[in-house]
Formats: structure tokens, C-alpha cells, sequence
């Protein structure tokens, strides 16, 4: 299921040391941890899982996000 607004303003960390992933569909997901919301991407590179952080939340909005995500999976 695709995030929301409204989602993203109203989800809390619930305490777990790793935080907590909200995830966009694809690639994109929300990290909640206790301090701040992170906007991270999943993908593969020589066959090998990677992780990519794209800005913490507001400052990225959920659109922003998104376009970023797509800018990335096209390069």
C-alpha cells in the first residue's frame, strides 16, 4: 500500500532498536526512528543489496521522495 501525507505525519517509532519501515511500494520506504522520519531506497548493484538514503522527513516530502526514487531507478 502507497504511504500517505496524512500516514507519514501520523506514524510513531515504536521503540525497536532498528526503527521502524513504512514502506512506499518498490524501492522507497520511510524509516521511523526515534528522532526523525528517513527517506531510504533499496537496490542492487554487482548482485549485492544496497541501501541509499535520499533526506530525512519534511524536508523531503513524500512527492520529492518519489521523483528522486524515480530519477535514480532511470540513471
Amino acid at each position: 500500500m502507497a504511504l500517505t501525507e496524512l500516514f507519514i505525519r501520523r506514524v510513531k517509532y515504536s521503540g525497536a532498536p532498528s526503527g521502524d519501515k513504512c514502506s512506499d511500494g518498490r524501492a522507497l520506504y520511510l524509516l521511523v526512528k526515534e528522532k526523525n522520519k528517513y527517506w531510504r531506497m533499496n537496490y542492487r548493484y554487482a548482485g549485492q543489496h544496497k541501501t541509499l538514503a535520499i533526506g530525512i522527513y519534511p524536508e523531503i516530502s513524500l512527492a520529492e521522495a518519489r521523483e528522486r526514487c524515480r530519477h535514480i531507478r532511470e540513471w
